[in-house]
């Protein structure tokens, strides 16, 4: 576990800091279809802290690949556009099932290396991005 993942364990910021919020749509030819970074409360790649605007585009080792168009996935997002995807809202209700939605998302995609190989992507293992 990296420092700054034991920090905000144990000041109350892991869940806004690592753990998804949103998915936002990326685009990446070179990478096919449906691609996105799930992005944490701060709309940062996850494991950054709050601060400075991002150019999600500079963190392509965190975009994931869905296989079809995510927005279909039922009873997953809050709230969605054609641009973002959101697991919950400022109402503590839409937290319920947190876990579960999740799974079922990490379920429908993939890692989006820059080859066409699919790889199953692990929310457990998630990069320090700063």
């Amino acid at each position: 576990m990296c420092k700054g993942m034991k920090d905000d364990i144990l000041n109350g910021s892991f869940g806004r800091r690592w753990l998804p919020y949103c998915f936002v749509r990326v685009e990446a030819p070179t990478r096919g279809k449906h691609i996105f970074i799930p992005v944490n409360r701060d709309y940062k790649p996850l494991g950054m802290p709050n601060g400075k605007w991002v150019d999600y585009e500079k963190f392509p080792e965190n975009f994931v690949r869905f296989k079809n168009d995510p927005i279909t996935i039922r009873g997953v997002w809050f709230q969605a556009d054609s641009w973002r995807l959101w697991l919950y809202n400022d109402d503590p209700s839409s937290r319920a099932n947190y876990g579960r939605r999740l799974q079922l998302v990490a379920s429908r995609c993939r890692a989006a290396p820059r080859l066409e190989r699919f790889r199953p992507l692990d929310f457990a293992v998630i990069r320090h991005a700063s």
